[in-house]
């Protein structure tokens, strides 16, 4: 699913429950810059965060991920969604249906372009979306936000790192998906699966990575 549907979906939580967007950071223990964050769709919550707000708000993760959490009102959840401007459309993306992403270990590729239709509801405003580009995970390192076999769309322009947010990166010849931050001025590349430990590059270390693209949907694989 795409970042907004947790955004779109955490903010519908807060206003249903009664609460301002600091009542909710000291009930997860966050700061109200981070749930304000969240809700615009700067960066998604992590791990820990997205078991802490389903927890609070007694529904599953995976359907505060997906987007269909229970005891959401359809409606509601429909016109929360539609403040954003946008149209019922689909386009025509460019998909390496033969490629995948590691998410975990290295895997093999091959550039073999077809086309996935995505709902421009779901995208980025773009308007050259020829700059967006399909891929598929392979592995459990990103779980459960991806499972794998899921669906990514990437826009190749946008390879500038904000705190937080979802990359495809290069590194040794294998395409791999994660979680950019900086820390201690170093870059922190980061899993959602907390079996995956963190990594750290200092800064000679970053040449070895290079960015083909910021995550800007996600269709999750659900087994």
């Amino acid at each position: 699913m795409s970042e907004n549907h947790i955004a779109a979906n955490v903010k519908w939580l807060r206003v249903n429950a009664g609460l301002s967007q600091e009542e909710l950071a000291e009930k997860i223990n966050v700061t109200k810059s981070t749930i304000s964050q969240w809700e615009r769709g700067l960066f998604q919550p992590k791990h820990r965060h997205i078991n802490a707000l389903a927890q609070y708000f007694n529904v599953s993760t995976n359907s505060l991920i997906v987007g269909d959490a229970e005891g959401f009102n359809a409606r509601e959840q429909a016109n929360l969604n539609s403040e954003c401007d946008c149209y019922d459309e689909l386009k025509k993306i460019r998909y390496l249906s033969s490629t995948y992403v590691a998410a975990g270990i290295g895997c093999s590729n091959s550039e073999d372009y077809e086309h996935e239709l995505i709902h421009i509801k779901e995208l980025p405003y773009k308007k050259n979306y020829n700059e967006l580009l399909c891929l598929n995970v392979s592995g459990d390192s990103m779980e459960p936000v991806l499972q794998n076999g899921s669906l990514l769309v990437i826009d190749t322009a946008n390879k500038e790192i904000v705190d937080g947010s979802m990359y495809v990166f290069v590194q040794e010849d294998v395409l791999r998906v994660k979680l950019f931050s900086y820390e201690k001025n170093m870059l922190k590349v980061e899993s959602y699966n907390e079996r995956y430990k963190d990594e750290y590059y200092e800064n000679d270390e970053q040449f070895s990575i290079h960015i083909v693209g910021k995550v800007v949907f996600y269709a999750t694989k659900l087994e």
